[in-house]
């Protein structure tokens, strides 16, 4: 894998590695709070295609899957460095050079502000792509996690 270190708007070093990796299960893992807004997103994206290109070639050698498990994580995410335009494009990149790979997307962390944000980008979600999305929202009383997809959306904003 390459050093996934580029350099953002203010010059400062992000390691891509710590955004979107694969883990020891074979899961690709997205972990929102690395992501930063940039000027060009021309290596950050070709970062991601290889992290991608690398973990479907894994599963396909060891596992006989040539679907992924992806686990978007987006504790301690920082509101401000989202860029949604960037996320609009990428939706449609990924379904377009995916469409079949993506076997389960779980959101994990999700705050109020976050579901708000689901439900103005999900338009530009493909309805297949929609169904495999499941965010784990957790039970205060009993400390599970209930999961929440296109068949009960509505409890997402409760």
């Amino acid at each position: 894998m390459d050093s996934g270190l580029i350099k953002d708007k203010k010059n400062q070093v992000i390691n891509c590695n710590k955004f979107i990796y694969y883990d020891d299960k074979l899961n690709l893992v997205i972990k929102l709070k690395y992501f930063v807004k940039q000027k060009d997103y021309q290596y950050f994206i070709e970062h991601i295609f290889k992290t991608i290109e690398e973990l479907l070639t894994l599963r396909m050698c060891q596992l006989n899957i040539c679907t992924m498990d992806t686990y978007i994580d987006l504790k301690d995410h920082k509101l401000k460095e989202i860029d949604y335009d960037f996320i609009k494009m990428m939706i449609h990149v990924l379904q377009e050079k995916y469409p079949d790979n993506l076997k389960v997307i779980w959101v994990t962390n999700a705050n109020i502000m976050v579901k708000t944000i689901y439900t103005i980008i999900r338009p530009f979600i493909d309805k297949e792509t929609r169904q495999k999305i499941f965010f784990l929202k957790k039970n205060k009383k009993n400390k599970n996690k209930k999961v929440i997809n296109e068949s009960n959306l509505e409890e997402l904003l409760d």
